[in-house]
């Protein structure tokens, strides 16, 4: 299964990334894959769109998330969440003060897709 997919919304490029289901450990491989390809890309202004429905989080699960959300802020320009978990909801919200970065938070991929349209709508 891919965990890393380019497309694009109203002409914007979307990276969505795949998280669900994993444990700890994965998350973090997975972490730092998402850097080394949102860098790769070198494109400033890219949308991401996340799945993290069912995957485990710990402290050091947050500590790589903080690293990499500071690695990234400069290429993202929006970032949106989506099966998010209460103390998910909390890392993330502690991960975006710490960072500077704001994450959106959605309950579905449609929800998260139909949020940057409506930012790229006002662009």
């Amino acid at each position: 299964m891919d965990r890393f997919k380019w497309d694009e919304i109203n002409g914007e490029k979307i990276l969505y990334q795949d998280f669900s289901n994993l444990k700890k450990e994965e998350v973090v491989v997975l972490l730092n894959q998402s850097h080394e390809v949102i860098e790769q890309e070198g494109t400033k202004g890219i949308y991401v769109i996340t799945n993290i429905n069912s995957i485990s989080f710990d402290r050091n699960t947050t500590r790589v998330f903080e690293e990499v959300s500071a690695q990234n802020k400069s290429y993202v320009k929006a970032s949106a969440l989506y099966g998010v978990g209460t103390w998910q909801r909390v890392a993330i919200e502690a991960v975006g003060k710490l960072t500077g970065r704001e994450f959106s938070i959605f309950k579905t991929e449609e929800e998260a897709k139909k949020w940057l349209r409506t930012l790229n709508a006002y662009k």
